[in-house]
């Protein structure tokens, strides 16, 4: 079943074969929030807006705050991505600069960056200790790596 292209869904009247009212599957009145959001993708957020203005518009308003939602979510995902490929390059360059950098967890679902510690030579299995201060451990990876980066910039 499709839902019915009446453009003022609350006074349906229409009933067309094959079609459900909007207001019957419980879509009428959904429209796109009022609320400016920061885009990086500005012109696609004032598409957006430009559709909500248009009459034609009225029947999709629940398609559109589902695109809206989309995009704000993809840039959250988006920004978290380019923040986590920081992190990786920062490793790396303490790493070339002569460091060996580590990520450790704990049984309690801690973790910790450390730049200290010891571990065995040769190849094969090694046993590694690493050197973490109580004050290192933190509630996520991405925490603790932030906390490295934010330490180690002093």
């Amino acid at each position: 079943m499709k839902l019915c292209p009446c453009v003022d869904p609350e006074n349906c009247t229409q009933n067309v074969p094959g079609y459900i009212c909007r207001k019957e599957a419980g879509v009428c009145g959904k429209g796109v929030s009022d609320t400016p959001v920061k885009s990086r993708f500005p012109m696609t957020l004032n598409a957006l807006r430009e559709m909500q203005q248009s009459p034609a518009y009225a029947v999709r308003k629940d398609v559109l705050v589902c695109a809206e939602e989309a995009i704000v979510q993809l840039e959250r995902e988006l920004a978290e991505a380019k923040r986590d490929a920081e992190r990786i390059d920062w490793m790396e360059k303490r790493y070339a600069s002569g460091f060996v950098p580590a990520l450790v967890v704990d049984d309690e679902g801690k973790w910790a960056y450390t730049e200290d510690g010891i571990s065995s030579l040769g190849s094969g299995c090694r046993e590694v200790c690493a050197l973490v201060m109580p004050e290192e451990w933190r509630n996520s990876a991405r925490e603790a790596i932030d906390a490295a980066m934010k330490e180690r910039e002093k």
